[in-house]
């Protein structure tokens, strides 16, 4: 699917969400440390800004900070800055979440909250792990659930949270299985995209994928570069898979918070590990 076709269908996807279930729009720049599943029990689609940019974005923000700053804390200015045709979505945002990842994702989603009149929420994560750090991420927790029931006007179950925890971990699981599939770097980073953007609204097609993949006779041409792809992720609209293939080169395991870093953080059950290990 090309870029312009995908963000097409993911505005439809969102205006009929909003529209026809009266769907909150929570947005973030937040990486692999985002509780999703929180956002879900309540009702709320996440948005992750996992977008790159033109130069004409990028420019955008320079306003606002220096150019020297990352490209993807300058893409995600510029879009709300510029509000290109294919981005239109992005009016759709009824919050946006200010997070800690690094200086960058601070800055710009400081930036795009006050001057683009989009209200704001905060969710800052510890780095570090001790018991301290452990009560100061409860305490977060807690803190944004609060706030999610404010926005919402309603309490959030414990149930529900439970609920969409197996529902993610589901989906995760399944989503981890395109990893090895016999299919090229560019169609696994698509199916990684897309996966992030939509969440498990994306299973069924997400299953339908991985079956045909798996029934196809696809041959990788064995005299590609085989590649691990750490660091950075590759955003919707980034170039660099394509510059990767030309060059000969093969992605076979994309460890990005777009890939392993955002399909391995499964939940488990502690009452049922400990059942297991009594036994």
């Amino acid at each position: 699917m090309e870029i312009k076709e995908l963000l097409l269908e993911y505005s439809i996807y969102l205006n009929e969400r909003k529209e026809q279930e009266n769907k909150k729009v929570i947005a973030f720049m937040s990486h692999d440390n985002f509780p999703e599943e929180l956002l879900d029990a309540a009702g709320i689609i996440p948005l992750r800004m996992i977008f790159a940019g033109s130069d004409e974005l990028m420019s955008a923000s320079n306003d606002y900070l220096p150019a020297s700053t990352c490209s993807f804390a300058q893409t995600c200015i510029g879009l709300h800055s510029l509000k290109p045709t294919e981005y239109k979505f992005l009016n759709l945002i009824d919050h946006f979440i200010v997070s800690n990842h690094c200086v960058s994702d601070i800055c710009a989603s400081e930036i795009i909250t006050k001057y683009f009149n989009i209200p704001r929420l905060n969710f800052y994560v510890p780095y570090t792990q001790n018991s301290e750090a452990l009560k100061y991420y409860k305490t977060e927790l807690i803190e944004l659930k609060k706030e999610l029931e404010m926005i919402i006007g309603r309490e959030i179950k414990n149930e529900d949270i439970i609920k969409s925890i197996k529902k993610y971990n589901q989906f995760k699981k399944k989503l981890s299985e395109v990893q090895e599939l016999k299919i090229s770097s560019t169609e696994k980073l698509k199916i990684f995209q897309k996966a992030v953007l939509y969440g498990p609204f994306f299973m069924n097609e997400l299953e339908n994928l991985i079956n045909k993949a798996r029934s196809e006779n696809i041959r990788i041409n064995e005299n590609n570069f085989d590649l691990i792809f750490t660091g950075c992720s590759m955003f919707i609209g980034d170039y660099l898979i394509n510059l990767i293939e030309e060059s000969r080169g093969n992605v076979i395991f994309f460890d990005t918070w777009i890939g392993y870093n955002y399909y391995s953080q499964i939940f488990t059950d502690k009452k049922k590990k400990k059942r297991r290990q009594k036994h």
